[in-house]
């Protein structure tokens, strides 16, 4: 296995969607789809992909999209960015992508000159949040509840500069 990450382009969004739809569906116990079905997420990713100020790649097997990373800035805190999707296909998880994609963030936020970066997560995601705290994410004891998937959250925040 030989992944490459590169930085997302706007007609990625589908591919990106449909990493999150995957991902979604493993974890929830539910049939893995193999095209992404919600076209307005689509389009909404499309139009975040054109905005300068978004950050977002995805890891490759070959030519096969396999894991993607996707944020931007928090507008109301100077230097605070906000990392909306992490997600890997449930046939990758446990391979490091998840690791890597978080690495290539950091590499590009620190370039940005950004100070810190936060997260949501749900309380229940044991994996996803075994992976941020092993990388440095710190949980803010902060809850939050996820209408669109009625979940409980909590937030990671991790602090760039020291």
């Amino acid at each position: 296995m030989s992944i490459i990450i590169n930085p997302a382009q706007p007609q990625d969004a589908q591919a990106i969607v449909l990493l999150t739809e995957q991902a979604e569906a493993a974890r929830n116990h539910k049939p893995v789809l193999a095209i992404a079905q919600d076209k307005e997420a689509v389009k909404a990713r499309r139009e975040d992909l054109l905005k300068q100020s978004t950050w977002a790649a995805l890891a490759y097997d070959t030519d096969r999209p396999v894991g993607c990373i996707f944020g931007r800035p928090v507008e109301e805190t100077q230097g605070l960015e906000h990392l909306s999707v992490l997600m890997i296909h449930p046939n990758y998880w446990g391979k490091g992508i998840g690791t890597r994609l978080i690495h290539w963030m950091i590499e590009v936020l620190v370039a940005r000159g950004s100070d810190a970066v936060d997260l949501w997560t749900e309380d229940n995601n044991t994996r996803a949040r075994n992976l941020y705290e092993h990388l440095g994410f710190v949980c803010t004891g902060e809850e939050n509840y996820n209408e669109k998937y009625k979940q409980q959250q909590v937030r990671y925040m991790l602090t760039l500069k020291v």
